[in-house]
């Protein structure tokens, strides 16, 4: 649409510098805008009412144009000369001799004849050697350039150590922890009182509130509640002693824990914090800082 708009919008313009040259007598300069606007014209087809409207103002533009070149003057034509005809000399007389006058004998002089030259000898070409068969382009592709006489031969290189796959940019590592390290939170949940089967008692209640704000289509209620289910089962897990499910779900408690803190640092770079949205942050950042103290044996607070 907005390329449309710029093609007509670029028609006018040659149309009314059209019709100003029109004016001024600059004939030639006139037709030449009349086919820019032409152009521009064509690719300006299609659109709304307003384009229809412009392309109005261009076609009334381009009426005026046209009768203004009408002034333009017609060139005479000037027929051409004829061709100056040669001057034919006038016939001299023959010359009359008598009989006591015997006419000029008349020498016939004949050329002399040119020496001949020796034909320089000339070698005969050489016959043409038929081109080789092209050879494949995988051959081609093979064949290693020939290195200096002299030169010494490049070192073999050993086997080269295999390389680690690196990660893919912008993707941080998964977060985990050893199993001594979990093992170390496991007690400290132990010794606050925590009970493995009390905690896992309340994984359905927090399965269905996130299920309930996922259908509301609540984005930060589903963060809130998922952070909440993602704490049961690492609380769970690490109690039970299952290395892989809390290192799978702490893992994604660190993604869920990024978008609080972005929905939270949003609001307050805006000049409008929400209270609600900061407080499930910090509770969330709390428990990981928690976790990573634990498992490296620090007694957190």
């Amino acid at each position: 649409m907005n390329e449309a708009m710029n093609a007509l919008a670029e028609a006018v313009t040659a149309a009314e510098e059209a019709l100003e040259a029109a004016k001024a007598g600059r004939w030639a300069e006139a037709r030449t805008l009349l086919g820019i606007m032409d152009s521009a014209l064509e690719r300006g087809e299609g659109g709304n009412a307003t384009h229809a409207s412009r392309r109005r103002k261009i076609l009334r533009l381009e009426a005026e144009v046209h009768e203004a070149l009408k002034a333009e003057p017609v060139a005479e034509v000037v027929p051409a000369e004829a061709p100056a005809q040669p001057e034919v000399a006038a016939e001299q007389p023959a010359l009359e001799f008598t009989g006591s006058e015997a006419a000029p004998e008349v020498l016939k002089v004949t050329p002399a004849a040119e020496p001949e030259l020796p034909a320089a000898e000339v070698d005969a070409p050489a016959e043409v050697a038929l081109l080789a068969p092209e050879l494949p382009v995988a051959d081609l592709e093979s064949e290693k350039a020939p290195t200096a006489s002299g030169a010494a031969p490049a070192p073999v290189q050993p086997d080269a150590a295999p390389v680690a796959a690196k990660a893919p940019r912008n993707v941080a590592p998964p977060k985990e922890l050893t199993a001594e390290a979990w093992n170390r939170v496991g007690t400290a949940l132990r010794l606050q009182g925590m009970d493995a089967a009390e905690r896992a008692a309340a994984l359905p209640d927090l399965q269905v509130a996130l299920n309930e704000a996922k259908i509301a289509r609540n984005t930060h209620g589903t963060k809130v509640a998922e952070a909440a289910l993602l704490q049961a089962r690492v609380d769970v897990a690490a109690l039970e002693g299952d290395v892989d499910g809390a290192n799978a779900a702490w893992d994604r408690l660190f993604n869920v824990t990024t978008g609080l803190r972005g929905a939270a640092q949003k609001l307050q770079r805006a000049g409008t914090p929400d209270a609600a949205k900061t407080a499930a942050y910090e509770q969330a950042r709390q428990f990981n800082l928690r976790v990573s103290a634990w498992g490296r044996g620090v007694n957190a607070a």
